[in-house]
């Protein structure tokens, strides 16, 4: 292969065999673990964490459109990006009251046949969380699915299954 200065270069293969792997780096010990960050949003008094690995998005209020004789938990569905989307209130499920000092935002969980939108106050935060969990008693069906963690600047946030927690939901 030429080059527009007419230096040659090597062909894939060849430039790839030059390097050498010294086979003894995969067998060292890891001695320092990576801090991943965990997202984390507010509902009423309760600290909650989008899960790892797990898609979230934050967006305006969309219209949703009501469903009659559903649980005050479902608020209804939303049109997103031509998707219908269930839209979840979960301040009924924690029972705790909205914030109003906060603008209500709705956060996109997951993707695909999971993917659902949460009511939330405010902004999601970064959480740097500590080792170890707390046993706390949550209120209704949200303890079934929940864990309760420390962060490092030492508030409590709910580490929740959310699609164990909708999968029981929709079968209730």
């Amino acid at each position: 292969m030429q080059t527009d200065d007419n230096r040659e270069w090597l062909d894939p293969r060849t430039a790839l065999s030059r390097f050498s792997f010294d086979p003894g780096l995969l067998e060292r010990p890891v001695t320092e673990e990576r801090e991943i960050p965990r997202y984390g949003y507010r509902i009423g008094s309760f600290n909650l964490l989008v899960a790892r690995g797990v898609n979230s998005e934050v967006m305006q209020l969309p219209a949703v459109s009501r469903i009659p004789s559903m649980p005050a938990h479902l608020r209804g569905i939303a049109n997103i990006r031509g998707h219908l989307v269930p839209v979840m209130d979960l301040h009924h499920l924690l029972q705790t009251g909205r914030d109003g000092s906060r603008e209500q935002r709705c956060l996109m969980i997951d993707s695909g046949a999971h993917v659902l939108a949460v009511l939330i106050d405010g902004y999601p935060v970064t959480v740097r969380l500590a080792e170890g969990m707390r046993s706390l008693t949550l209120p209704g069906v949200i303890g079934e699915h929940a864990a309760v963690r420390a962060s490092a600047e030492g508030g409590l946030w709910i580490d929740l299954d959310h699609r164990a927690l909708f999968r029981s939901l929709s079968a209730a």
